[in-house]
């Protein structure tokens, strides 16, 4: 993520974002608890190497798992069945999240969790060259 003057956030402005990003995400998709005080998640990510691929697939899994904490319950309340609304506020929270970490690698694995058939042939069509 970038401010208007096009320099790169610093590691703790950088927190600030994704935190921010997890309470909009939360705000939006989960209208019964906008009346209260939005929960704010910090993921912590200064000790992973962005540029492996097992240091992004690790960030991904905090956020995810960030994410999954801060919607609250998985389940409609009497059934097993996943609710439609954590499942939003999980794909808002996380996705909110992988834009304010700003990060080709991060974004590519993101949208690859996404679309995994779309990156086996993308893969496939590298392989090919």
């Amino acid at each position: 993520m970038t401010r208007a003057d096009h320099r790169p956030l610093s590691f703790p402005g950088l927190m600030l974002a994704i935190a921010a990003s997890f309470a909009v995400a939360m705000l939006s998709t989960a209208p019964a608890l906008a009346d209260s005080a939005a929960p704010a998640v910090s993921v912590r990510f200064d000790d992973l190497n962005l540029d492996s691929a097992a240091g992004v697939a690790r960030l991904y899994q905090r956020l995810r798992v960030a994410a999954e904490n801060m919607c609250g319950p998985r389940e409609t309340t009497g059934s097993r069945l996943v609710s439609l609304d954590w499942q939003k506020c999980v794909a808002t929270a996380v996705d909110h999240a992988v834009k304010a970490v700003d990060r080709p690698a991060v974004t590519a694995y993101h949208l690859a969790r996404l679309h995994p058939t779309d990156a086996k042939q993308t893969a496939a069509v590298t392989d090919r060259r």
